[in-house]
């Protein structure tokens, strides 16, 4: 190794005592690193307790100990300062507050900060156990309210009960009589159904009889229809033949003028004519008898004529007979029918009402039981009615003991915990009225303190109250007697009563 200087060379191995300087003190910067070093370390290590004793042995590096012990220790008090309040708050003791002498910079502004945090959370803790006392004489009212409100049902509901069993003997005893005649109507309608069954039984067969006499009624309708059409076929012939016979009358009427010539024409011929003679009388004769048949055929025409319009005649009567007959046994049909449906329909609401009756005689009987098992329920409940009322008023006792308790206790008592008594006398101020009356402190809390004063202020008057020259904290009159008076402490003043407390010195209570 070479070291350069005044930028001549030495060699590391010539004796030089600037270099022996050099050398010590290198050593002394490595020990005080060294130190430095293993003190921040355990600082890190969460250590505060560490501190460089021999600070003042590392030359240049003195400055540099003396800074991290300074440093050290304002850490560490910033921690057991913040450690104590924190333990106290968790106590809800908030008379303990950050000191903050001596603390610069970031360390002061988050002291304050605690201090404004403990005033807050003292705030909230005040207003809780304010809300926690309310909601106990809340809950008292709204509880005995409540059991008030039992009680008075409980009595009612005995008085009810009471009169319902009586009610409900006389429904058991009016079912009982409902069942008895439910049956006998359910026997009633049962035989009714049964005799509508027979009835329709018989619609049935009329129903049947009807049918097949309309069904008779019809065939012969059609039958004498097809009569009738032959009857006017007939007629229709027997004019017609009634016009054949009429030429034929006149064909025999021409043929015998024909002969009456032929033999007047015969007889001017004379003895060539007499053949023909003989036949034109044949003719004639001819002639004559076609007129004479001719003659019988249209008197039995005539005859068949009237009887043709006889029988259409009684063809015809037979067929409005027949019709009425038909219209008749459409009319039975019908009204057998209907008779039939009304049958079928009153059959099935019967037997609806036979089967309706025997499901309420079977409910009324239920209901009967029902009814005497609610005169057993009645009776229970009269007597738990009595028991509910007995328990109310023993609920009430106990209510009013356990929201006793409650109210003695620390949750809901913001003074009893925290509450000082002076070691020694302790002045204060009483600022009323423009007035001031000096007193005695007895006890002192976050919450109020007691005071030994005379004065003429009475329970419910506001005053200031001091001491030892602290700021005038707002105050109410909760209590006075011929000792002095109690005050309690007004809400949002928590960092006036911190400060307060603070300045107190510790020593001169008995806590």
């Amino acid at each position: 190794m070479k070291l350069v200087r005044n930028k001549q060379v030495v060699q590391e191995n010539t004796p030089c005592a600037e270099c022996d300087a050099l050398r010590s003190e290198l050593e002394t910067y490595k020990s005080g690193a060294n130190h430095f070093l293993k003190a921040m370390n355990q600082v890190r290590a969460g250590d505060l307790s560490v501190r460089i004793t021999n600070w003042d042995e590392f030359g240049d590096f003195t400055p540099l100990m003396i800074a991290f012990n300074a440093a050290a220790d304002l850490a560490d008090t910033y921690i057991r300062e913040s450690t104590n309040v924190l333990e106290h708050i968790a106590q809800q003791q908030y008379f303990r507050t950050f000191l903050e002498q001596g603390m610069p910079g970031n360390y002061l502004k988050a002291a304050k900060n605690i201090v404004d945090t403990q005033a807050y959370i003292a705030q909230v803790h005040t207003d809780r156990n304010h809300e926690m006392l309310d909601l106990a004489n809340n809950l008292e009212l709204e509880v005995q309210a409540a059991i008030a409100v039992v009680q008075s049902t409980s009595e009612t509901m005995l008085d009810t009960t009471q009169g319902m069993t009586v009610n409900l003997e006389d429904v058991n005893d009016q079912a009982n009589t409902v069942a008895d005649t439910s049956t006998e109507i359910s026997t009633s309608v049962e035989a009714c159904a049964q005799a509508l069954e027979a009835m329709s039984t018989s619609a049935e067969e009329i129903t049947a009889q009807s049918e097949s006499s309309l069904k008779a009624s019809m065939s012969a309708e059609r039958e004498l229809e097809k009569t009738n059409d032959i009857v006017n076929g007939l007629t229709l012939a027997i004019n017609e033949i009634s016009t054949i016979s009429n030429v034929i009358k006149e064909i025999a009427g021409q043929t015998n003028l024909l002969a009456l010539n032929a033999t007047i024409e015969a007889a001017r011929a004379g003895e060539a004519g007499k053949g023909f003679t003989v036949v034109a009388s044949e003719v004639k004769d001819l002639a004559s008898q076609t007129a004479t048949a001719t003659g019988r055929v249209d008197a039995q025409i005539k005859e068949v004529q009237q009887m043709a319009l006889q029988t259409s005649l009684a063809i015809e009567k037979i067929g409005v007979s027949i019709l009425q007959s038909s219209g008749i046994s459409k009319t039975v049909a019908q009204n057998v029918e209907q008779q039939m449906a009304t049958t079928e329909e009153m059959n099935h609401n019967i037997s609806t009402a036979a089967e309706a009756t025997k499901i309420s005689a079977a409910n009324i009987q239920q209901v009967a039981d029902k009814t005497s098992f609610c005169q057993d329920l009645a009776s229970e409940v009269t007597e738990g009615s009595s028991s509910v009322i007995t328990a109310t008023r023993s609920l009430t006792e106990n209510v009013t003991n356990i929201l006793s308790n409650l109210r003695n206790y620390d949750a809901f008592n913001r003074r009893g915990q925290h509450r000082q008594t002076p070691a020694q006398q302790l002045e204060c101020a009483i600022h009323a009225n423009g007035q001031v009356y000096n007193g005695i402190i007895k006890n002192i809390s976050a919450g109020g303190a007691a005071i030994t004063v005379i004065t003429p202020l009475r329970v419910d008057d506001r005053l200031g109250f001091s001491c030892n020259n602290s700021d005038e904290i707002i105050s109410v009159i909760i209590a006075s007697d011929e000792n002095g008076l109690r005050i309690k402490f007004s809400n949002k003043q928590n960092g006036k009563i911190a400060r307060l407390l603070d300045t107190i010195n510790s020593d001169a209570f008995l806590l």
